[in-house]
């Protein structure tokens, strides 16, 4: 059901898009602040109106590097780089948990000068205090939220207005409903436009649409400044003037184009180990049997984007199909014969081999 018009007397709030390109190129972006941005948070503190920033990623940095000689420090666990999380002193891995000391200087040539790339909450915090000294700031994330009390608190500190600039991740995209949200910022909006999945434009599309409506929530209308260097990209605009229905019409149509659901039913096929070269060879094996009996149905085996995770290689077949209850029934009967022929190999039988169902 498509609903056009906020509850009550809310206004939809106006939706200003910044190109850090130009930013950049015109020497007008100040640390991780567009000036568009930087005003119209000055505006709503002298106004004594609550601001929002949002940006999809915690810690300090997603990475450190050396400019020297290339060093990243990288989990041992996981093909993933570690996170700055700067308040502990700690590099993080956000998926097995591994942790370690920042370094003070380079392990593999000694520089002393390491280079945090990117951004997280934690690092928008700190910026926001040096620029707005005088204004009450606070982070929400699952570092400083890891519980429910302290979800709340934070919650309550805002909704008293005990917080003045509120810094978060998709924590504050959904739920909250308070009178004196003048401004909402998404400091960069690329980082959830680029991800490999069939469901970002969706997931995009409907992260900055929420963020979005927190601000303006009564008869005042809000205003919403998104930072990114893709401003023609069309999430963005759509998201700009709140076309739901054309956002709707153009990924059904990319969705139809190629066969992904919900046009057709989709099964998402995982096989990990801890050697490479075994998971490898039982992903090709099992996937050139499965295609001698569903054809075309079946892509892959690919290796995702990250590629190990907790000590496990990854390998993923992908199979699409018509939603047609006989043809799903025969797949998914092929896939589990296939899966125990697999374990009875002495070469493969140490595979874990996870079926997921309309995984998305």
């Amino acid at each position: 059901m498509y609903m056009p018009d906020r509850h009550g007397e809310s206004i939809l709030p106006k939706i200003n898009i910044v190109d850090l390109r130009t930013e950049y190129r015109d020497k007008r972006f100040k640390g991780l602040f567009s000036q568009e941005l930087i005003i119209a948070i000055e505006d709503a503190l002298s106004n004594k109106e609550q601001v929002l920033l949002f940006q999809n990623r915690r810690g300090y940095a997603p990475t450190i590097n050396c400019n020297i000689c290339g060093w990243q420090a990288d989990c041992t666990n996981c093909d993933v780089h570690l996170t700055v999380h700067k308040a502990f002193h700690e590099l993080r891995c956000h998926y097995c948990g591994t942790r370690a000391r920042i370094p003070a200087q380079c392990p593999a040539c000694g520089n002393h000068d390491l280079f945090e790339q990117g951004f997280g909450t934690e690092k928008i915090e700190e910026n926001i205090k040096e620029m707005f000294p005088t204004a009450l700031v606070a982070r929400l994330d699952m570092d400083t939220a890891k519980t429910k009390l302290a979800f709340e608190n934070i919650l309550h500190d805002f909704e008293e207005k005990k917080i003045d600039i509120l810094v978060g991740t998709q924590m504050i995209t959904k739920g909250l409903d308070f009178d004196n949200i003048a401004l909402v910022g998404v400091l960069n909006a690329d980082a959830i436009l680029r991800y490999p999945d069939l469901r970002a434009n969706e997931r995009a599309f409907q992260l900055l649409t929420q963020v979005s409506g927190r601000a303006g929530r009564r008869a005042k209308q809000g205003q919403v400044i998104i930072q990114t260097y893709s401003p023609e990209h069309p999430v963005i605009i759509e998201t700009m003037h709140h076309l739901y229905n054309r956002f709707f019409e153009r990924e059904s149509a990319e969705r139809k184009a190629f066969r992904y659901p919900p046009y057709f039913r989709m099964i998402q096929i995982e096989l990990l180990h801890k050697n490479a070269a075994t998971c490898a060879h039982a992903a090709a094996t099992y996937a050139d049997q499965i295609r001698k009996l569903i054809g075309n149905r079946i892509l892959g085996p690919a290796i995702p984007s990250i590629a190990r995770i907790r000590g496990q290689y990854i390998q993923t077949i992908t199979i699409k199909m018509e939603k047609d209850t006989k043809i799903v029934s025969k797949v998914k009967k092929i896939i589990m014969e296939e899966r125990d022929k697999l374990r009875n190999m002495p070469a493969c039988k140490t595979v874990r081999v996870n079926v997921d169902v309309d995984p998305y």
